[in-house]
């Protein structure tokens, strides 16, 4: 198993502080920001580079995701 690189781990942490602080206003809207460039980041990353077919399927599934989330929401 390989450990997640540092886009990962950026929106592990941004998503475990939204969660557990729940803070409104500027600094919510900024963590949620950075979580999600950081995860499509990631996702992007993995499709590019992923070390195995399941991770760059992976890696596409995941942005696939955040963009319906996206546009779900627009």
């Amino acid at each position: 198993m390989q450990a997640p690189n540092i886009p990962l781990w950026v929106f592990l942490v941004a998503t475990a502080i939204r969660l557990v602080l729940r803070p409104h206003g500027s600094v919510g809207t900024a963590l949620s920001v950075v979580g999600s460039v950081s995860l499509v980041g990631w996702a992007l990353w993995e499709i590019a580079r992923g070390d195995s077919p399941f991770r760059r399927a992976l890696g596409g599934v995941v942005l696939l995701v955040v963009v319906v989330g996206f546009v779900s929401r627009a």
